[in-house]
């Protein structure tokens, strides 16, 4: 199934050595990129590193922001309240 996506210019794509902004219309599947918090999540993938407390309650009715590590899903448009993680799409 297709992954969803929101309506963001520019993302942080993590890259050997580095990041580097990018224009999010960029980002392939199997990329990474690093959303900081405070940022909406650009798109629907998988924690790679780092630890969130993520507000979904866009997505799910959740009044309490949920823990996310690796291995987490996190899905486009919740937005990162505490954190930095590295999302694999």
């Amino acid at each position: 199934p297709p992954r969803g996506r929101i309506n963001i210019d520019r993302v942080w794509r993590v890259e050997e050595g580095g990041m580097c902004q990018v224009p999010m219309e960029q980002i392939r599947p199997g990329e990474k990129i690093r959303v900081d918090a405070g940022n909406v999540i650009p798109v629907d993938g998988t924690v790679l590193s780092g630890e969130a407390e993520v507000n979904q309650a866009a997505m799910t009715g959740e009044s309490e922001a949920a823990s996310k590590r690796e291995g987490s899903v996190v899905f486009a448009g919740t937005t990162l309240e505490t954190g930095t993680v590295s999302i694999s799409l």
